[in-house]
C-alpha cells in the first residue's frame, strides 16, 4: 500500500490538477492458503514474439510443485 501512496504522491506532484480517487477493500488470502495443499504439480508454458530489432520468440516456463 505504501508503494501506491508514493506513486500517487509523485503523480500529483508532477501533474498538477490530477484527481485521484483510490478506494480499496480489505481482503484475506485465507482461502488460497487453505486450498494450496490440494494443488497438483503444474507446468505452464507461454511464448511471446519480439518485434523490431530482435525478431525472436521468448519462451517462458513456470513450474509449481505442491510440496
Amino acid at each position: 500500500m505504501s508503494y501506491q501512496k508514493g506513486w500517487i504522491a509523485r503523480v500529483q506532484e508532477y501533474v498538477p490538477g490530477t484527481v485521484i480517487d483510490l478506494q480499496t477493500l480489505s481482503y484475506t488470502l485465507e482461502p488460497c492458503v487453505r486450498v494450496f495443499p490440494h494443488c497438483r504439480p503444474m507446468v505452464q508454458v507461454d511464448e511471446t514474439w519480439f518485434y523490431g530489432k530482435y525478431m525472436q520468440i521468448l519462451l517462458i516456463a513456470i513450474a509449481q510443485d505442491g510440496n
